[in-house]
């Protein structure tokens, strides 16, 4: 209680990691009777009100109360800026670098411009993909002849811009050849039409836009809806938030992380617009079952989009060196539309995608046209308008430079990096590979609950690793590219090492680090966790974190 008579929690959370805010909440459900813990965040006289109504109720549902609390959630939020605000000062500390808040009145020297970018980019500690330690992010940059080669076909045409095709026509015929490449190769027919796009958000937001506007002029769709199971790409809730198209999840199986058909059947109504498969999904590398899907798609009259753009430039080849991959691409009737990025396993630079749909019909309601604009008529088949053409040039040369023998040499060293990581991994007491991956991305989990799998990650970034977390089940993700055939010994020796370093002394690792803070947030129950329909405090805290993350803060 304060002297002016308020109650205040933020006076009980302390603050000195990233992690505190839910690590408090929890020790504040932990520690304070109900009434306590509510009289923290609320008035006397709203105390008053709702006494009766929660004083036996379980703790996780007197903080969903106070959070509901108009008074109790300006509290909530305020604290949540507090600690946002301090786990960004430790995230991105002073480097010693000079910043910039306006245009300085005299410009510098370009060398010693120059001179400050290369400073910047080894103080800041930013990540080096020629070191082969990360599973995300940089897919081409490794260093080698290849990728000299496409930074050069890029930097031909760093200075175009594909607004108007008819001034940069080269562009316009290298796009329609690599859409025309792609479709080939997702064994598509003559009348397959499609665009690229700046990556597979942008495939994605332009595919779900495409449906929706069909749907409203076919079948005067007013409240679309969009039918995908909850292992697709989160891009595909962005569009749904875009374009106001209502997400309709299907359950995963636990164990096998795929969807069942048969629940898209019971979850189709007169407003599904679309309904979404991956090939493979990201988090664990597992195709969807497309065929049965499509199937049901299609008895109803609705398309199916096929996300493949993790998958689309790597599966084809490893069901040509002989590998069992499930159908998924354009060979499944019902399938209308694919997504793949180039500047994953076509290896150009970023950012190169592709959207291909089964004809040009669909493709159609894609484009934004407006003929009564006074400075001439508009068109414009993607969500930019201005685009450079550099990416496009990249992804054309990669791809002819390649060819299919290129392709089929870097997807076997692939395979032999998945062989060798898989087959330890299973040798490794106490983790295991989740469900059965189709061969380029692993995930792993653990088996004992003395090891915390987050906490492995922790150890094995102090090692160099830039490792990936993911969260229901909690795993370590790691997507193989041609360069981790050359470190794959290191990254498996160095794993076991992290692994018998977190059991030697589980409550050290177990209980910091992001092994805390996620824990924290499963303890916290449904007000930690994010449900359909429902946002629960790490939306409250993501938000914000997005928001002081691109604010200056000099």
């Amino acid at each position: 209680k304060k002297s002016d008579g308020k109650f205040s929690l933020s006076s009980n959370m302390p603050t000195n990691n990233s992690p505190s805010l839910l690590s408090s909440v929890q020790d504040v459900l932990s520690k304070r009777s109900t009434l306590e813990l509510v009289s923290h965040a609320i008035s006397g006289a709203t105390l008053l009100y709702v006494a009766s109504r929660i004083l036996i109720s379980p703790k996780e549902s007197v903080l969903g109360f106070v959070a509901s609390n108009p008074i109790g959630k300006s509290v909530i939020n305020a604290q949540i800026d507090k600690e946002v605000k301090e786990t960004i000062g430790e995230m991105f500390p002073d480097r010693g670098v000079p910043r910039f808040a306006s245009i300085p009145e005299e410009g510098r020297p370009r060398d010693n411009v120059l001179d400050l970018l290369k400073e910047r980019k080894i103080k800041y500690k930013d990540l080096v993909p020629q070191k082969n330690t990360h599973w995300a992010y940089v897919y081409n940059a490794t260093g080698d002849e290849h990728t000299e080669f496409t930074e050069k076909a890029y930097n031909l045409f760093l200075h175009t811009n594909v607004l108007n095709p008819m001034v940069f026509s080269s562009l316009r015929d290298m796009e329609n050849e690599v859409v025309r490449m792609t479709a080939s190769m997702l064994h598509g027919d003559k009348n397959v039409a499609g665009t690229m796009t700046s990556g597979g958000t942008e495939s994605l937001l332009l595919m779900v836009k495409t449906y929706r506007d069909y749907a409203a002029d076919k079948r005067n769709v007013t409240m679309p809806e969009m039918l995908l199971p909850i292992t697709a790409h989160p891009a595909m809730a962005k569009a749904a938030q875009y374009f106001n198209v209502k997400l309709v999840f299907v359950d995963v199986d636990p164990i096998t992380m795929l969807p069942n058909p048969q629940e898209y059947e019971k979850l189709i109504t007169s407003n599904t617009i679309v309904v979404v498969g991956s090939a493979p999904q990201y988090p664990h590398g597992i195709v969807d079952p497309i065929s049965s899907v499509a199937a049901i798609a299609k008895r109803h009259n609705l398309p199916m989009h096929v996300d493949a753009c993790i998958g689309g430039y790597i599966l084809p080849w490893i069901e040509k060196l002989g590998r069992r991959v499930k159908p998924w691409d354009f060979r499944v009737e019902g399938v209308t539309s694919i997504s793949t990025d180039c500047h994953k396993f076509a290896y150009c630079d970023k950012g190169a995608s592709v959207l291909v749909f089964k004809n040009r019909n669909y493709r159609r309601y894609q484009f934004s046209v407006f003929a009564g604009w006074p400075g001439g008529l508009y068109v414009s088949p993607s969500m930019m308008g201005s685009r450079g053409g550099g990416p496009i040039a990249s992804a054309w040369a990669s791809m002819v430079a390649l060819g299919e023998n290129g392709f089929m040499e870097r997807t076997q060293k692939i395979l032999d990096t998945f062989d060798y990581v898989t087959t330890a991994i299973r040798e490794i007491s106490h983790i295991e590979v989740v469900s059965a991956p189709v061969g380029f991305i692993v995930s792993f989990k653990s088996t004992n609950p003395q090891l915390h799998i987050f906490a492995v990650a922790d150890v094995l970034e102090t090692k160099g690793w830039k490792m990936e977390r993911q969260q229901n089940p909690d795993t370590i993700h790691c997507t193989l590219m041609p360069q981790h055939y050359n470190v794959k010994e290191k990254f498996i020796a160095e794993m076991r090492d992290s692994i018998q370093t977190v059991l030697d002394d589980p409550s050290k690792y177990n209980n910091s680090g992001t092994a805390a803070m996620y824990g924290s947030i499963a303890d916290l129950g449904s007000l930690g966790k994010e449900t359909i329909g429902q946002k629960g405090f790490l939306t409250t805290f993501l938000t914000a974190f997005a928001d002081y993350t691109y604010s200056w803060e000099g």
